[in-house]
């Protein structure tokens, strides 16, 4: 569903499957669960890579967004829902939730994610990802229901998760956040050009002292 050569062409990402392992019976997630899974998403977003000029504002808990993710996930459905201005991550899982481990898979796409490029290793998916880090999300809310079927899947007994963002990341053409490595290596060519520069004045301090006030005057004036 998500091409290789951009990160984004929808407003919402693809899905992953977790690995099997026993039966659950819950239908929703508990308070527990759901500090978790917020909990999990914010500390992704302390620790992004290349790290961002300004740090990622935590998000914070939606029941709107919850309420969504919620009534969507009891259609036991494997597609994206048509809610506009509405990041979405799905998972499955069959066995007991694991909030921890549901960011975790999400957030290990990163190893698929080319930042300079702004796209996903071939064949590879990074959306997920980039949702988690999408720097202009501010809110997030999750459910999970357990399903008999899923529609669209051969599988059957299993948990789907849904989380929705506010407002919504994977925009076409926009990275997920504004990375420093860009501005620190702009600083760092300003500061060896000072340092070059003062450095060659420097050098005509002693053999021609007039050229050297004439070289450090102009060092002062353009850098």
């Amino acid at each position: 569903m998500e091409p290789h050569t951009l990160v984004v062409v929808m407003t919402f990402t693809v899905a992953l499957i977790a690995p099997a392992t026993s039966s659950m019976t819950t239908s929703s997630m508990t308070p527990t669960q759901k500090k978790v899974i917020l909990n999990e998403h914010n500390d992704k977003r302390r620790h992004v890579d290349p790290p961002p000029v300004k740090t990622l504002a935590p998000l914070e808990w939606c029941n709107k967004m919850e309420t969504l993710a919620w009534h969507y996930s009891k259609l036991c459905r494997w597609e994206h829902s048509k809610h506009k201005d509405v990041g979405e991550n799905l998972y499955l899982s069959t066995g007991p939730l694991q909030p921890k481990h549901v960011v975790e898979e999400w957030n290990n796409e990163h190893k698929n994610y080319n930042y300079h490029n702004n796209s996903c290793n071939k064949g590879k998916l990074c959306g997920h990802y980039t949702q988690i880090v999408w720097a202009k999300t501010k809110q997030l809310g999750c459910a999970a229901h357990f399903c008999a079927n899923i529609t669209g899947l051969e599988y059957k007994n299993i948990t789907l998760v849904v989380c929705n963002y506010k407002p919504s990341g994977n925009i076409i053409g926009m990275k997920p956040y504004e990375a420093s490595e860009l501005a620190s290596e702009s600083e760092t060519s300003l500061d060896m050009t000072q340092l070059n520069a003062y450095g060659l004045a420097a050098q005509y301090r002693a053999a021609a002292p007039f050229l050297y006030v004439l070289l450090t005057l102009l060092c002062t004036m353009f850098l």
